[in-house]
């Protein structure tokens, strides 16, 4: 399947699980959760200030956001943030893997 989707605002990190294409919204501080099948957005998630990275796995969709030090756990059942981590340093990349989301901070 191939096709093309117009989004509010230019994506910045994308991520697929949960049966759907994730995209940050960098300067609209939100994230898109997109169905692959319709090419369409079923649903925006408001999370910290300019999110820049996304991982999926441990149950949930994680983002980081530089703009406010924060790591958002969205809950893809919901479609909501369940938990919000404020850091010290501001986040620039994320993985989940084996038990743990890591963060790379600057």
């Amino acid at each position: 399947m191939t096709g093309s989707l117009r989004l509010s605002a230019a994506p910045f990190a994308l991520a697929i699980g949960f049966g759907s294409v994730w995209a940050t919204l960098a300067d609209s501080g939100v994230v898109a959760r997109v169905d692959p099948n319709k090419m369409a957005v079923s649903h925006t998630i408001s999370v910290g200030r300019h999110p820049i990275a996304l991982a999926v796995g441990e149950g949930a969709v994680w983002v980081a956001s530089d703009g406010d030090d924060t790591i958002s756990r969205i809950d893809p059942t919901t479609e909501r943030v369940t938990k919000t981590i404020h850091l010290e340093r501001s986040p620039a990349a994320l993985a989940a893997a084996a038990g743990s989301v890591w963060v790379a901070t600057t």
